[in-house]
């Protein structure tokens, strides 16, 4: 069994929804041994999926800790959300980071997601070299300068 350890979020200099969410979690998560609960839509990463939260993810979170690949998701999630209450979804596309962090599959793997993801966000864009030694993915951009970017 994992322990929490018990921190004094009092004090933190955090935005007071964090702090109130660290509040939640020792109230409430922990006492009663539960996880938050997240379905990520279709649209965000090309696959619905239900995602789980657990308390020590927040307390990592909120510590400033290393935190995995669960918390990117659903804050990915969250940017998904923004980005279509303005209506800009089209500029903006996601990738799974579960499906391509360190511990899924070989880098040929993983680089081959990577490749498909950017053809189903953005087919206009052609990618052109990955070096998996390095670690860098150069693209070259088919669309004219003029389009806004």
């Amino acid at each position: 069994m994992y322990v929490i350890k018990v921190v004094d979020y009092s004090n933190m200099e955090a935005p007071s929804s964090l702090k109130s969410l660290c509040r939640y979690v020792e109230t409430t998560l922990v006492p009663q041994d539960k996880t938050l609960h997240f379905t990520i839509d279709k649209e965000v990463f090309g696959l619905e999926r239900d995602t789980f939260v657990l308390p020590e993810d927040i307390t990592q979170f909120a510590g400033m800790e290393e935190i995995g690949a669960t918390v990117v998701a659903v804050y990915m999630r969250y940017l998904h959300d923004l980005l279509k209450q303005a209506n800009m979804c089209s500029m903006v596309g996601f990738i799974d980071p579960a499906t391509v962090s360190a511990n899924s599959g070989t880098i040929a793997d993983r680089s081959r997601l990577v490749a498909v993801d950017f053809r189903r966000l953005m087919p206009s864009l052609d990618l052109a070299d990955c070096e998996s030694k390095e670690g860098n993915v150069y693209f070259l951009d088919s669309l004219p300068k003029s389009c806004g970017r």
